[in-house]
């Protein structure tokens, strides 16, 4: 099994009524956009534009559908065209999070280099089933945003971004054997 480096996952935070997608510096620069601006936030339109445009549709639907589902958990491999015209594999995984009357208020989640050297550890003996995959994820948004809150704990940032993203990997490939599935 291969894990990314946890020097190539950065974080974004959506606000969904407001149309705003904020994102930390490495995310920005992952999607090609501007830091500063991803700091201040981009309308949703905006941040999907950098998507290749065969993924767009797809990792749109995968977001609205994520919004109307109970747990809201997404996750999407997808492609970025920078800048130079260069496509870079990317992975989302994130959570939606509602409001006391179950309107989508935010999306909080994890942004991945697929194209990054990965780190080669061993491959588990069995697969989680479905929902404790899910499970799993939860709970690790949740450690990660304790571990933010505790200063200074940049190791214990990059473990559970690494689990995260391994967590979000396996969720993306589940859901794209299910829309091949349905394709056929």
């Amino acid at each position: 099994m291969l894990l990314c480096s946890p020097e190539t996952t950065g974080t974004w935070d959506r606000d969904i009524p407001g149309d705003r997608l904020y994102a930390d510096t490495l995310t920005a620069e992952l999607f090609g956009l501007d830091p500063l601006q991803a700091e201040s936030g981009y309308g949703l339109d905006e941040f999907l534009g950098c998507l290749d445009g065969e993924d767009r549709a797809r990792v749109r639907a995968h977001m609205h559908e994520a919004e109307r589902m109970p747990g809201g958990h997404y996750a999407a491999e997808f492609r970025v065209r920078r800048p130079d015209g260069a496509l870079r594999p990317l992975l989302i995984r994130g959570r939606i999070h509602r409001g006391a009357d179950g309107r989508p208020l935010r999306g909080r989640g994890i942004a991945a280099d697929l194209s990054a050297p990965r780190v080669r550890v061993a491959e588990p003996a069995r697969r989680p089933q479905a929902d404790a995959l899910e499970r799993a994820a939860d709970l690790c948004l949740e450690a990660r945003e304790a571990i933010l809150e505790v200063a200074d704990q940049p190791f214990l940032r990059r473990l559970v971004d690494m689990l995260l993203l391994e967590i979000g990997r396996g969720l993306a490939r589940r859901a794209s054997a299910e829309t091949r599935r349905k394709a056929n």
